[in-house]
């Protein structure tokens, strides 16, 4: 099983390839989407923190990502 990268990581290792090459703006967007699709795959596998389990089991990665995360 590979290792996947978080946002964080890719942006990283991504700023360093590119550094002038690419806009700071884009590849903070990119990292963002990225976060974004890791935490609505973590609540619909069940990674998500137990104590909240009955309030959110009824809810899907999307929904509960824009209830925790959206302003």
């Amino acid at each position: 099983m590979s290792k996947q990268q978080t946002a964080v990581e890719w942006l990283q290792s991504e700023w360093q390839k590119h550094d002038t090459d690419t806009s700071i703006r884009e590849l903070w967007k990119q990292a963002k989407a990225m976060e974004k699709e890791q935490i609505i795959d973590a609540h619909n596998h069940g990674e998500y923190n137990s104590q909240f389990m009955d309030a959110l089991d009824d809810i899907n990665g999307i929904e509960y990502y824009n209830k925790t995360y959206t302003k």
